[in-house]
């Protein structure tokens, strides 16, 4: 089980995890907060600043994999085309501004879904893809939703209501079931 508990453990009410379980939960769940930011003490504050300050280097070279796949599916999106459209607001930008974005979660495909030119679509680098990514809108029936996630404010809002109730033109029987994966999956 993700936070050690046997088998056979039945949870009878409330518990609050251990830091280390926490951890576990947020990682099995592919989990994030941007709110929560774990309180820090003046004495590890301090050393942070001193490890900080005792870097000699900023730099160092790594190892890394990438995505083998991303280059074809965004070649298959854009082409040879300098000017793209994004997928959920409409409006036109020069495609370094437009990612190709999974419809499905890459880290949730398959590798046959990783492979399928239909799991992607362009979103813009300037809202869109970062609403879509944490689940502030989704696709149902082909039109554009608001999720009603929290936290939320005025301004973004007024970002999501701009775009809710746009048709999406990637929204097809080949993508149906990654829209209705990435729906259920924010709910």
């Amino acid at each position: 089980m993700v936070v050690g508990y046997a088998e056979n453990y039945i949870i009878q009410g409330f518990n609050v995890l251990k830091p280390e379980q926490s951890v576990s939960v947020m990682r099995a769940f592919d989990l994030e907060s941007e709110v929560f930011i774990e309180e820090i003490t003046t004495d590890v504050f301090e050393e942070v600043l001193f490890n900080l300050e005792a870097l000699e280097e900023t730099e160092t070279a790594i190892t890394s994999s990438r995505r083998l796949e991303q280059g074809y599916l965004k070649k298959n999106l854009f082409g040879k085309r300098i000017i793209g459209s994004c997928a959920c607001c409409k409006k036109e930008y020069p495609v370094s501004y437009l990612i190709t974005a999974h419809i499905k979660k890459r880290a949730f495909c398959q590798p046959h879904e990783k492979r399928d030119l239909n799991v992607v679509m362009p979103m813009c680098r300037l809202g869109c893809d970062e609403l879509f990514e944490k689940g502030y809108i989704s696709v149902l029936d082909g039109l554009f939703v608001d999720m009603l996630k929290t936290p939320n404010s005025v301004e973004l809002q007024n970002f999501i209501n701009e775009v809710s109730g746009n048709t999406c033109e990637y929204y097809k029987e080949e993508t149906q079931s990654y829209f209705e994966w990435h729906y259920d999956h924010h709910q």
